[in-house]
């Protein structure tokens, strides 16, 4: 699978890596390793680090994976920090809009740095 996740212990994240081409089975998958995580570390900050993707399935499947992560009963206070770079697809801005549409706070962060930043005050609380 092109994409890995990951609990980081010092800065209370879980962190998601993808890479290549993601397919909706892959999405999918990560989903659940997120959910899995947050459970078993009590988080509910994600950065997913899109910045080495290639392709992303079609919008449709995007929809479904973050109707999957809130599905996956991720806490409304959760936030996710997507890293994108400058060869990241477009289609990942449609990530975070679909969130903020089903109430998850998601923000696209260039900046690693930055996006750690944010999802602090939700490791804090």
């Amino acid at each position: 699978m092109p994409g890995q996740v990951d609990y980081l212990t010092g800065e209370r994240i879980v962190l998601v890596r993808s890479s290549g081409r993601l397919t909706e089975k892959d999405l999918l998958a990560l989903s659940g390793d997120v959910a899995r995580l947050f459970d078993e570390h009590a988080v509910d900050s994600v950065l997913i680090d899109s910045t080495e993707l290639q392709k992303l399935p079609s919008p449709v499947v995007l929809f479904n994976f973050i109707i999957a992560l809130s599905d996956a009963g991720l806490p409304r206070r959760s936030r996710i920090a997507i890293l994108t770079g400058s060869d990241t697809p477009n289609d990942v801005e449609f990530m975070e809009t679909v969130g903020k549409n089903r109430g998850i706070m998601v923000e696209l962060f260039r900046d690693r740095r930055e996006a750690i930043a944010w999802l602090t005050p939700a490791i804090e609380d």
